[in-house]
């Protein structure tokens, strides 16, 4: 059996894809669920093509790729991430170790599951990663009023960056 995805811009008056639209509409609310065991099928054999490339792995680790590959290229795009974009275009940046670095758990007992203790210290590196830590700067650039020094207010002696 063969997949080929065909990417069709969407609203652009295809005749065929707002057929599709509307089928897959009216599958989500009415249709039963078709449920295939294809690890129980060993003779049926799933090649996925896109774009007339084949995707090598299983269907679910491709199409998984696929998804995050396409949110990873809107993060991108945003203003805010320019420097990224830049460094990831002249390959500056090793992907693959950011992403373990960012996403790494401290013990192999919080693997399957994520603790609350887990989750704020993902949150602290990406924030850190992003560089959207709330510093001493970027404090009096949002409330001037309540932090009008570069004073640090634990020692209030030294100046903070």
């Amino acid at each position: 059996m063969l997949l080929n995805f065909v990417k069709v811009k969407a609203h652009s008056g295809d005749h065929l894809n707002d057929r599709a639209d509307h089928l897959a509409k009216a599958a989500v609310t009415v249709a039963p669920r078709l449920n295939i065991k294809y690890l129980s099928l060993p003779s049926i054999k799933v090649k996925i093509n896109c774009d007339y490339l084949t995707l090598e792995a299983s269907s679910r680790q491709s199409i998984k790729t696929l998804h995050e590959a396409k949110h990873f290229y809107h993060l991108l795009q945003l203003q805010r991430n320019s420097d990224l974009k830049l460094l990831t275009e002249h390959q500056h940046i090793n992907w693959n170790s950011t992403s373990f670095m960012l996403n790494y758990n401290t013990s192999d007992k919080e693997r399957g599951s994520t603790s609350f203790n887990q989750h704020r210290q993902r949150f602290f590196k990406y924030k850190l990663f992003s560089e959207e830590l709330p510093t001493l700067t970027k404090m009096r650039l949002r409330r001037p009023d309540l932090y009008s020094s570069d004073v640090c207010q634990s020692c209030h002696r030294s100046i903070e960056i």
